[in-house]
């Protein structure tokens, strides 16, 4: 499931009757580059779970997908849904499969796919995982970082470092295998990271990380579309 349902009123006017994911970068719309990603992994049965308003923007532009080597269905809701919300509405779309891949549609990145995927189907067995997130271990903070003694006196200090150079924690990339257990303690207006995870690590269900150390990139602001100008191919095959 790639998930392509937000307002983006980071990059307004531009989004304003527009989906971020169809704006273009190197002539490209931006979700092209996550089919490609998931194509070049193996993933070419895709579920793209937007708002109705803009149902019939991503139909007109991406039709079912197969001249981008996929399998494209939609599933539309309400804008005020949440992520968790647009998982769980699009569950007829899994069909059988007890397991699934969810992808934030504004994340470029090009780590191993598959390394994750199997990461979750080989642990499953053993351990019942209830997901795999993908944790970056490359995700630079924006501001710099101090740490202080009681008396406020600095005692170490570092400027827009790596995240795990200043914490145990990584970074939330946007994109996991579930299992499809996750779909009970999916609500409409919840969100799939902010609300689902914390609730069933908080019953007990174990959930993992999957460590990657390249780049990527959260489209959501103009910075970052400079940014991805020197990382994403200049020459593709047609989208169409």
């Amino acid at each position: 499931m790639i998930l392509a349902g937000g307002r983006a009123t980071r990059l307004y006017p531009l989004t304003l009757h527009m989906p971020k994911h169809l704006l273009m970068i190197n002539g490209y719309p931006i979700i092209s580059y996550i089919f490609d990603h998931c194509a070049e992994n193996g993933l070419k049965d895709l579920v793209l779970c937007v708002s109705k308003d803009h149902y019939q923007d991503f139909r007109n532009a991406l039709g079912t997908g197969t001249r981008s080597g996929i399998r494209l269905k939609y599933s539309s809701g309400p804008q005020r849904l949440g992520t968790g919300g647009r998982v769980l509405r699009a569950r007829s779309a899994l069909g059988g499969d007890a397991h699934f891949v969810v992808y934030y549609g504004d994340i470029i990145t090009s780590f191993d796919l598959r390394a994750l995927i199997n990461e979750h189907m080989e642990g499953f067995p053993q351990d019942g995982r209830m997901a795999t997130l993908a944790l970056s271990s490359a995700a630079r903070l924006i501001s710099g970082v101090a740490k202080t003694n009681e008396q406020g006196r600095i005692l170490d200090f570092s400027e827009k470092p790596m995240i795990s150079e200043v914490s145990p924690y990584q970074m939330n990339v946007g994109i996991g295998v579930f299992s499809r257990r996750i779909l009970r303690y999916c609500k409409p207006q919840n969100d799939l990271f902010r609300n689902v995870i914390p609730l069933v690590l908080q019953k007990g269900f174990p959930v993992f990380g999957h460590i990657f150390h390249s780049q990527f990139f959260d489209v959501g602001t103009f910075a970052s579309f400079e940014r991805l100008l020197g990382f994403l191919p200049r020459r593709r095959s047609p989208l169409k």
